[in-house]
């Protein structure tokens, strides 16, 4: 093992290093040329040129190690892809204690907050909150503490997560406390501090006013920054998760003593109790739900009039300043208010300079008797002697031109790894022209002639000397391999991966080199919003404000759309691209076209086929005379909107109205449209050979015209395809009954847990939580059970509770009595605890039912689960295993908690559930009382239909 000890010289790379280089060079020259050459030695013009190339390679070796913020210095910060740890470590609110510190940091009229899991006695649907407000107390009157609220709710709907929602807001009342008691201390601490941390510190517990920190008193604390930027990013500073305790709803006096015990100075307590009215409290107090406690801090101006006494053994301390330990206390008290700290800077980070990495060439360098610097060389030299140098100018020409690509390539480093989306090269290139003196009548100029080697070139080469080399050097640059690559690094970098290469295989929509860019697109709009998506990755919509038209959605659906390739749906107000929320059939509505429903193409294929019908004309004609149409002939670009719009209104789609669904998926492909000439009209005919049969799309006058429609065509049919594939979230909790409905029913369950009766009618939430305590004792009476026969003489097993006369009947009848009056005693043994001792909780079950003409629906469907709309129709979509990969994705994206259902529906099927959805959240974001009613009807409408399209579904 060789010893470690500090070198006395930096070590440097052999690209820095001149000796090592210039003896590798050498070496590489002597495996080369052998005898052929000298003796290498320093006299010799070909070391002296090696020697002229080692000096400049370790120039370019010096200004590549600059640092790496300078290479990659950029004044745009929009096309930064390295994030600030205030950018990119924050999240949305997600803990309780996240919630209590974002809104302490939005309200100044917000003292202290507490979120509480609504418990059974309220609510049974998992996900809902109940808000517990402290208000300052300069909020008195009722309007006052409304509008507090409004605000905290409004607040709140821009912050939820997914599935999570406010059932209630509790605004806490003050209770006030008062402390009797006699405390012994230690007579070294001046009685007066003692008495005024006392009340302090109980105050303290009872209502904590929560403080902020700056940065730098949490990094001087030895916090780092994972754990400093870890939740929420606030406004106005950073809040400790131990200075956010829960709220008090009891006060122990022993808790008190402790407090009181734990001060300097202080001996023992005796004689400790609370006080509220004239009420005296000797071990605990209960408070009341809306209750907040409050010490009382009037300490009376009388030194002879106390509430705690001090003593020093038997000694008695009666001369205490009341005046001083309210000055004390007072002071304490300051010094624990809230302090907001105003648009305070995280962190600057160094940006570095911006770089001007120029190129010296080494032909200043030589000796002068060589000739190639800008003096030329000197004396009177023979035109051999100019030819001789001007030969060494251009061999040294080959060298340097590398060498300045390698700069220009160094020097675009901050683009490589950029977000730029206007990036269309990898490789980069410098000229020669103006870096080596009296280089350019060396260098070609011919603008007519080119170099054509297929063996070599892809290309054909221009014998110009500049615009030779920029097509030499694009064409080895493969961009979108290369640029698709640098991308993948920059997601790796923030542990990113992008899955859509698993997807290329439903390339419908794209060309290779296309499918390529559309990568790099998404890879670049996934990069752009990553510090929004991370953050706002469980972060639900805001109900409260439009959604129609704006990125008003789930922060999940954009990371999504951009995995998936979805459309965006257009720009912001800012101009910024993302996903928009929005119809699914908008684009064929816009098209003037109706998508037919798979289902229901049978009603429209008559009136299609007399659109698209080629009579009279055989099939062996069309498949022998039509002409293909060659892509390359045609430049879309150069028609003007109105002969595009010409040409499409000649269409069948734009004539009938309607697009049969097999269409918008086959019509992508440009190969089966083809041009028949109909010798009986003197039309060109544009048709189309599709699976089934030949179609007619249009008719045209000239063979151009059905060519470059064709075309227009297929182009169309892309953009349907693309703008009719995204996306819906529905979350079933906003879907829940009020407390308040009948709605509210109970399963009794059977050994297997699974519900076997269930109440013939429905509760209030209350009345059913009365019923429920009921049924503890009932069901284990053998007499209240029965088998019945049904209306259609099958059987039942009904249960009748003794008190009350709750029924409840079987889910399934049977039509045989036996088997029926087996499954009865089989559910007695169980719900009675005859043969082995079950938990009353996994007996009972509960369910949801608005009438009885809806479908029941379990109640655990509202609870952290969503459905996913997707539409069915398009080429990609409707293929099952896109669908199974798309569905492997999002479930792998969705927050863990949130249960998902995927439902691929049809077009009528989207426009049904989109008519009630849309109307649904105008309702909602308004919300109205008046339309309380009409919410509650949508709320169990679209409730049913998710419950049917996800029975369809299976």
């Amino acid at each position: 093992m060789e010893p470690t000890f500090i070198k006395k010289e930096r070590e440097i790379r052999q690209s820095e290093d001149f000796t090592s280089l210039r003896a590798l060079g050498i070496k590489y020259v002597q495996e080369l040329t052998g005898a052929f050459w000298t003796d290498y030695n320093e006299h010799d013009p070909g070391v002296t040129i090696l020697e002229q190339l080692c000096y400049a390679l370790t120039d370019l070796a010096y200004k590549t190690n600059f640092d790496i913020e300078h290479h990659l210095f950029n004044s745009d910060d929009n096309d930064q892809a390295f994030f600030k740890p205030q950018d990119i470590l924050p999240c949305n609110a997600l803990t309780i204690k996240d919630y209590r510190k974002v809104i302490l940091d939005s309200f100044f009229e917000v003292k202290n907050v507490w979120f509480d899991k609504i418990d059974l006695s309220t609510n049974s649907i998992n996900g809902l909150y109940r808000i517990y407000l402290n208000l300052d107390d300069s909020i008195k009157t009722e309007e006052e503490k409304e509008a507090v609220v409004a605000k905290v709710v409004k607040f709140y709907n821009g912050i939820r997560n997914l599935s999570e929602d406010v059932e209630d807001v509790v605004v806490l009342s003050k209770k006030e406390v008062k402390i009797f008691g006699d405390v012994e201390v230690d007579g070294i601490r001046e009685i007066e501090s003692v008495y005024a941390d006392i009340y302090y510190y109980i105050q303290q517990y009872l209502s904590t006013e929560v403080q902020f920190y700056s940065l730098q008193e949490m990094i001087d604390e030895g916090k780092d920054l994972q754990e400093i930027f870890n939740g929420p990013l606030l406004k106005h500073g950073f809040i400790k998760d131990e200075d956010l305790h829960p709220r008090v709803s009891k006060l122990l006096i022993s808790e008190i003593i402790k407090i009181i015990m734990q001060l300097e100075g202080v001996i023992s307590v005796k004689n400790l109790y609370l006080q509220i009215g004239d009420k005296r409290f000797d071990n605990q107090i209960e408070l009341a739900d809306d209750e907040l406690p409050s010490l009382s801090l009037k300490i009376s101006s009388s030194e002879n009039t106390r509430n705690i006494e001090f003593f020093k053994g038997d000694v008695h301390y009666g001369g205490v300043d009341n005046q001083a330990v309210l000055r004390k206390l007072n002071e304490m008290l300051s010094s624990n208010t809230r302090v907001y700290r105003l648009n305070e800077e995280y962190f600057d980070i160094e940006k570095g300079e911006e770089l001007s990495i120029e190129y010296n060439s080494i032909q200043e360098h030589f000796p002068a008797v060589y000739g190639v610097g800008e003096d030329g060389i000197p004396g009177g030299p023979d035109k051999k002697r100019i030819a001789q140098a001007k030969q060494l100018k251009a061999y040294l020409v080959i060298f340097e031109q590398l060498m300045v690509n390698y700069l220009a390539q160094l020097s675009h480093s901050k683009e490589l790894f950029s977000l730029k989306t206007e990036l269309n090269q990898t490789y980069f290139f410098d000229l020669v022209r103006g870096k080596i003196s009296n280089v350019d009548p060396l260098l070609a100029d011919d603008n007519e002639s080119f170099i054509e080697d297929k063996l070599l070139f892809e290309d054909r080469i221009p014998k110009h000397y500049d615009k030779g080399l920029e097509v030499l050097v694009k064409q080895g640059d493969n961009y979108e391999d290369r640029r698709n690559r640098f991308l993948d690094y920059l997601l790796a970098v923030h542990g990113e991966s992008f899955i859509q290469y698993s997807l290329s295989q439903f390339n419908y929509y794209y060309e290779d080199e296309e499918f390529e860019k559309e990568l790099i697109k998404n890879k670049t709009r996934l990069l752009k919003s990553l510090a929004f998506i991370n953050k706002e990755r469980a972060k639900a919509f805001d109900y409260s404000k439009d959604a129609f038209g704006t990125s008003n959605v789930p922060g999940i659906v954009e990371k999504l759309s951009a995995l998936l390739g979805l459309y965006e749906g257009g720009k912001d107000e800012e101009g910024e691209i993302g996903y928009r929320f929005r119809s699914l059939t908008t684009s064929f509505k816009d098209f003037g076209v109706e998508l037919i429903d798979e289902k229901l193409w049978k009603r429209k294929k008559r009136l299609w086929e007399k659109w698209t019908s080629l009579e009279n004309i055989e099939e062996a004609d069309l498949e022998a005379q039509s002409e293909y149409i060659d892509e390359v002939d045609y430049d879309l670009g150069a028609l003007s909107e109105e002969k595009q719009k010409e040409l499409i209104d000649r269409t069948v789609f734009v004539n009938s109205k309607i697009l049969s669904p097999y269409f918008l998926r086959e019509g992508l492909l440009k190969d089966n449209y083809r041009v028949y000439w109909d010798e009986g009209s003197k039309k060109h005919f544009l048709v189309y050979k599709s699976e089934e049969l030949w179609e007619k799309v249009g008719e045209f006058d000239s063979f151009d015209d059905a060519a470059e429609c064709a075309l227009l065509l297929s182009e169309k049919i892309r953009q349907l395809n693309i703008q009719s594939e995204g996306l819906h979230f529905v979350e079933h909790i906003l879907l829940r009954p009020k407390v308040k409905d009948q709605k509210f029913g109970i399963y009794l369950c059977d050994e297997e847990g699974t519900p076997f009766l269930r109440s013939e009618e429905q509760f209030t939430y209350e009345r059913r939580l009365e019923i429920i305590e009921l049924l503890k004792d009932e069901i284990t009476i053998y007499g209240n059970y029965a088998v019945e026969i049904t209306e259609n003489k099958d059987f039942e097993v009904r249960f009748q509770t003794s008190k009350e006369n709750i029924l409840f009947i079987s889910l399934k009848a049977n039509d045989s009595v036996e088997y029926t009056h087996e499954q009865m005693e089989n559910l007695y043994k169980h719900l009675a605890n005859v043969e082995r001792l079950v938990a009353y909780e996994d007996k009972i079950d509960y369910y949801i039912r608005h009438s009885s003409k809806d479908m029941i629906v379990p109640e655990h469907f509202f609870a952290f689960r969503i459905s996913i709309i997707l539409p069915n129709w398009s080429a990609r979509f409707e293929n099952k295993e896109f669908r199974s990969i798309a569905e492997e994705t999002m479930r792998d994206q969705i927050p863990a908690y949130i249960s998902p259902s995927f439902l691929w529906l049809s077009v009528n099927e989207i426009e049904e559930f989109e008519q009630l959805y849309f109307e649904w959240l105008n309702l909602k974001k308004n919300n109205k009382p008046e339309d309380e009613d009409k919410l509650d009807q949508l709320n169990n409408e679209i409730t049913q239909m998710l419950m049917t399209f996800a029975s369809n579904k299976d």
